[in-house]
């Protein structure tokens, strides 16, 4: 009977340091980047055709096709618009939004990326007009 508990401990350790693993690679793979502003056409992942306000996350391959195309709104305030016959996927997504740098890597497998970076202006408040 004793033997048969250390064999079930054994075995419920193993189960939940799996689970722990997953979890962790998990999300890894579901970091956000931003969110779908506009469609036009079809465009889609790996797992779900896609639609105005859905969630972009990093390592997600975004396919535009024939005729369709889509702008994505990163957390940023950057915009990635893919074009035509596109695929796209974001590789990299580092930001700090207390001192707004960063680093954006994009692989452009196929088509076209436009990408527009969004810079804080700051304007004098002691300004005559």
């Amino acid at each position: 009977m004793d033997y048969m508990r250390k064999i079930l401990s054994l075995l419920v350790g193993v189960i939940f340091l799996s689970n722990i693993s997953f979890a962790e690679e998990l999300s890894i793979e579901k970091q956000l980047v931003g969110i779908v502003g506009a469609i036009n056409g079809t465009v889609k992942t790996e797992t779900r055709t896609l639609k105005a306000g859905d969630k972009i996350y990093l390592n997600e391959t975004i396919y535009a096709s024939e005729d369709s195309g889509t702008q994505i709104l990163l957390l940023d305030q950057s915009t990635f618009t893919i074009g035509s016959e596109s695929e796209v996927v974001m590789d990299t997504f580092i930001y700090d939004p207390e001192t707004n740098d960063g680093k954006i890597v994009a692989s452009v497998k196929q088509g076209s990326l436009k990408a527009v970076s969004y810079t804080h202006l700051t304007l004098p408040t002691n300004r005559e007009v």
